[in-house]
């Protein structure tokens, strides 16, 4: 098992927000950005993903699973 491609998934309440962070302090680029999910990546680097706790919860619950990681 190679686990070199595995992709932090960071919940957060405002992906927006989260995003500007990633972009403005971190210089992070945006790959992808669907509202409740966005893709950021540093130049030439490692992604993570950035997805609302909303959509988190929802699909949690249809998984009856808690997400491992939490942002306030």
């Amino acid at each position: 098992m190679d686990a070199r491609d595995g992709v932090p998934v960071l919940t957060v309440r405002d992906v927006s927000a989260a995003v500007e962070a990633f972009r403005t302090v971190l210089g992070f680029d945006v790959v992808r950005d669907l509202g409740w999910m966005a893709t950021v990546a540093e130049p030439g680097g490692g992604r993570v993903l950035v997805v609302a706790e909303s959509a988190v919860s929802a699909l949690a619950s249809d998984l009856d699973a808690q997400p491992v990681v939490r942002v306030a």
